[in-house]
């Protein structure tokens, strides 16, 4: 779902539908749905896996070139 069709269904919720009289711009709803979508991360963030290309006789890996990467929970080689 994309930004556009998400202000949809939350003018849809909030009865803000009239084109020519809406309440809310959709500047404000995108805020709000900025900030809806950061405290869903928080609580349920998206887990990936990745799996890299080592070299022999290093412990060293970089993770630099994980994209989106937040946080790092484990490591197993």
């Amino acid at each position: 779902m994309n930004l556009n069709d998400m202000r949809t269904r939350v003018r849809k919720d909030l009865r803000d539908e009239d084109s020519s009289a809406y309440r809310w711009t959709d500047a404000e709803l995108d805020r709000h749905i900025d900030h809806a979508l950061q405290d869903v991360s928080l609580a349920a963030p998206l887990e990936a896996k990745a799996t890299l290309t080592t070299t022999a006789g290093s412990r060293d890996l970089s993770v630099a070139g994980l994209a989106g990467l937040v946080a790092l929970e484990a490591v197993e080689y």
